[in-house]
């Protein structure tokens, strides 16, 4: 779809252009229902036997998305979800990047 990307008015705040960013993506946009179905469950809770009692505890035991069109990536969709197996929580752990990542 075609989409007017030029900046205008908008960039004068960051409200202006988060919200033309918005606007810019929604034709790209995947739909619940349609292109995706989420899996609702447990939301994340309180631990109660971490050591101060505040640590959140996700409870979930299904990933979150039941089912996405994957036929609906654009290349960035694609290029971006490469790079999320080599998410390591912990900061003192190297990531590991192949060939393709470079």
């Amino acid at each position: 779809p075609a989409v007017d990307i030029e900046p205008g008015d908008e960039t004068e705040t960051l409200a202006g252009v988060v919200n033309r960013l918005w606007e810019i993506e929604e034709p790209y946009r995947l739909k619940v229902g349609t292109d995706i179905e989420l899996s609702l469950q447990h939301q994340a809770d309180f631990d109660p036997l971490s050591a101060d009692g505040r640590t959140l505890t996700d409870r979930a035991t299904e990933p979150l998305f039941a089912k996405v069109d994957r036929s609906k990536f654009s290349r960035l969709d694609r290029a971006f979800m490469a790079l999320l197996d080599n998410y390591e929580r912990e900061g003192d752990k190297r990531e590991t990047v192949n060939a393709q990542e470079r």
